[in-house]
């Protein structure tokens, strides 16, 4: 298996390289400074698996992954990035077989290389939460939830913990009315604008609250 490391640090390449070779012993590697390479060298490279930092490439990187995807779409392409870009969940929908972080450990960029390595798709936790909310991306869950007060927080909790409303406020004790107006309270401090967005958020906090640090690493 031929790899392609597209990055604009040579030491952060080199230093994925020796985690692949923990990986396999088969593998073959080269690697290209990623602002010297164009849009068409990509699409007509010979690989197997493209490992790109997404930071440094000018060009769109979900264009290249559908031009890559549509010439050969056996070959595996795995995204790299400082922080979260909207770019990377899109990309996920058009194929992409995984991503992580310069800001990851070692064993967490291991457990990716490794998940794509044997043919599946690897979705860092962080990603999920953004691919749960069906579309509408919820950045910074935690500077969002700081806007609310401790008691909205709780009936925030109550609510994602619970099938409907009256059972909410069952548990708060609260009447429904009483527990519609903090919903209601909830949603103007959060910029929501109609009941999907709300509910949309109810589940980005839900997993949020499942992965506290939003930095565990999950397969699908």
């Amino acid at each position: 298996m031929k790899v392609l490391l597209c990055f604009e640090t040579h030491l952060l390449a080199e230093g994925i390289v020796k985690l692949l070779q923990e990986l396999s012993e088969s593998l073959q590697f080269e690697i290209m400074r990623t602002a010297s390479v164009t849009h068409e060298q990509l699409l007509n490279a010979h690989f197997d698996l493209l490992l790109l930092d997404i930071d440094a490439y000018e060009a769109d990187v979900n264009s290249l992954l559908l031009g890559i995807k549509k010439t050969d779409p056996l070959k595996k392409v795995v995204f790299v990035f400082d922080k979260y870009q909207q770019d990377v969940l899109k990309a996920y929908r058009n194929g992409l077989d995984g991503s992580f972080s310069k800001q990851d450990s070692s064993d967490g960029v291991l457990a990716a290389l490794s998940v794509v390595l044997n043919g599946k798709v690897h979705v860092p936790q962080s990603i999920i939460l953004h691919i749960l909310c069906d579309g509408f991306v919820f950045t910074e869950v935690d500077a969002r939830l700081n806007q609310l007060t401790k008691r909205e927080i709780t009936v925030l909790e109550k609510i994602s913990e619970k099938s409907s409303m009256k059972e909410a406020a069952r548990l708060l004790n609260l009447a429904p009315s009483t527990l519609s107006a903090h919903k209601q309270r909830i949603m103007k401090k959060l910029s929501l604008s109609n009941g999907q967005e709300f509910n949309n958020f109810v589940r980005a906090f839900e997993q949020q609250q499942k992965s506290p640090t939003g930095l565990g690493e999950t397969s699908t």
